[in-house]
């Protein structure tokens, strides 16, 4: 990992910025965006027209920039729900390591995951 990843790999970011300093590193790799698109979609996550617009896309790094930029704009438990969704089809969605593809198991690896950000202050409420 150069620099770069190490420092956007550090434990200490929220979903949201370790999302943000990981875009590049996921829109320059050949991930498999439609298992992806599959549990987001079950979430109820995509409005149709989001749903359109990632479909209208003809090669997989527009659809990983739109999918990116949607879930960036949603919020902090939208990017931590990604990166759960990342984290558990990681073998379905990252390409193997090597050939010239950046280590993505070890990238979702450095995020630190905690409870989920609405269930931490729902937990400390129900005493």
């Amino acid at each position: 990992m150069t620099g770069a990843e190490q420092r956007m790999a550090s434990t200490q970011q929220s979903a949201q910025e370790f999302l943000g300093n990981g875009h590049n590193l996921l829109t320059r790799s050949h991930l498999n965006c439609d298992p992806v698109i599959e549990a987001l979609n079950q979430c109820k996550f995509f409005k149709t027209e989001d749903l359109n617009s990632i479909e209208s896309a003809d090669i997989t790094q527009d659809k990983i920039k739109i999918i990116l930029d949607l879930v960036i704009s949603k919020g902090e438990e939208a990017c931590y729900k990604f990166l759960k969704i990342l984290d558990k089809k990681r073998f379905q969605v990252f390409p193997r390591p090597g050939l010239g593809s950046p280590d993505l198991h070890h990238w979702i690896s450095c995020f630190s995951f905690q409870e989920d950000p609405q269930s931490q202050t729902a937990n400390t409420a129900g005493g």
